[in-house]
């Protein structure tokens, strides 16, 4: 159950105390999702600069002092319908797989580090149930770890289904996708520019 200091993390003192005083109106039920409600994912999320290259290099250059969780989702039909429900229950399957495939990792990680681990995960569900609406975007990248690192992006192009947890972000299969973008921008332009000089040869 998330307490008063989940509500308060990442806030200004006059937003902590006003965000505790709401609290106490509410019901249990609603009470849990409030306070674990992902401010600082939400905020990532309303972003919609797509990654530039060396924004996504200097993420694996941070030394972060907890975890970090890298996730990426393809918006594909059978993921995401009915709406949050499809999404989280991929998600909760990806999750399993990570523990199972990091177990090692995980359980070698001090109590203060499990703990805001478990406490990203429980928020990136509660984006992916309560917030995201998956429209537009063909993948969702996301890395968090606590309040040092959170980053959402949302890619036309496909990508791997993954979660991966470890020391440092997971960036390579970002990292390849705008790479084949940038080319086929590349491969585009030159059909483009020959197509107009064909053209303009035909004319003349």
């Amino acid at each position: 159950m998330a307490t008063n200091e989940d509500v308060t993390r990442g806030y200004s003192r006059q937003e902590r105390e006003q965000r505790i005083a709401a609290v106490h109106h509410l019901s249990r039920k609603t009470q849990k999702n409030y306070l674990l409600r992902p401010k600082s994912l939400i905020d990532a999320l309303a972003r919609r600069e797509p990654p530039a290259a060396a924004e996504i290099r200097a993420l694996v250059e941070i030394e972060y002092s907890s975890p970090v969780t890298s996730l990426y989702l393809r918006m594909d039909p059978e993921n995401t319908a009915p709406r949050g429900k499809a999404l989280v229950r991929f998600f909760h399957s990806l999750k399993t797989r990570a523990f199972e495939e990091q177990n090692d990792f995980i359980e070698a990680l001090p109590k203060a580090q499990k703990e805001t681990l478990n406490d990203d995960l429980k928020e990136i569900e509660v984006l992916l149930e309560q917030y995201f609406v998956p429209a537009g975007p063909r993948s969702l990248i996301l890395f968090k770890c606590g309040e040092q690192l959170n980053r959402v992006f949302r890619i036309p192009a496909g990508t791997i289904d993954a979660l991966v947890i470890g020391g440092d972000s997971h960036v390579a299969p970002l990292e390849a996708v705008l790479e084949e973008n940038e080319m086929d921008r590349w491969l585009n332009y030159n059909r483009s520019r020959c197509t107009l000089i064909g053209l303009r040869k035909l004319i003349l």
